[in-house]
């Protein structure tokens, strides 16, 4: 498995190994570079336009750009940790990735789930279980799933960098019971 890395045009000296966006907004984003350029990085996502700031990443992809923007960035969580390596010195690693990635909008019944290999449907339905506004039997995770995916519900977001494979869960508390109550009607889904 080859790693890819991916200039950030707003801070020079920044690298990317992995992006993942939906609908062009940022959901997670992994990065490399020195502590100064990482801190000046976090600085300019907090301040203004006007004083700097930036509100959308441009990744330098090959011969194109890439934009995703970061907007309200109370909504994310921020990481940063530091390796020393014989090649390059010191480097420090931050990620950002919206809060939804870990802490699912129980609310609203909203959460992103991440693998770092193909798609794992058992990490997919115990997400799934969690944020379900209705009780789910462990023996419905297929049709469930399925049933998920083809009324997006359940939508792949996309991967600009990386390899990483992304998941959004949206489920609607109407729309989702009448999609499940027709299941159980047509017998796909049974208490025995």
């Amino acid at each position: 498995m080859q790693e890819t890395f991916v200039e950030l045009d707003d801070v020079p000296g920044i690298f990317v190994d992995c992006c993942l966006d939906h609908d062009r907004r940022l959901v997670f984003l992994s990065c490399w570079g020195r502590d100064t350029a990482i801190q000046e990085l976090l600085g300019r996502l907090t301040v203004p336009i006007a004083s700097g700031g930036i509100d959308t990443l441009h990744l330098n992809i090959g011969a194109a750009s890439y934009d995703v923007a970061c907007l309200d960035m109370e909504r994310y969580s921020k990481k940063t940790g530091r390796v020393s390596c014989r090649s390059f010195g010191e480097l420090s690693q931050l990620w950002i990735y919206d809060n939804r990635c870990v802490d699912p909008d129980r609310a609203n019944h909203q959460a992103y789930v991440l693998f770092k290999q193909a798609k794992d449907r058992d990490g997919l339905w115990e997400r799934v279980k969690d944020i379900c506004p209705y009780p789910l039997l462990d023996r419905w995770k297929n049709p469930v799933l399925d049933l998920l995916e083809e009324h997006e519900f359940l939508q792949k977001i996309s991967v600009c960098v990386g390899q990483l494979e992304a998941w959004h869960l949206s489920l609607n508390s109407e729309s989702i019971a009448d999609e499940l109550s027709s299941l159980i009607q047509s017998g796909v889904l049974t208490a025995n």
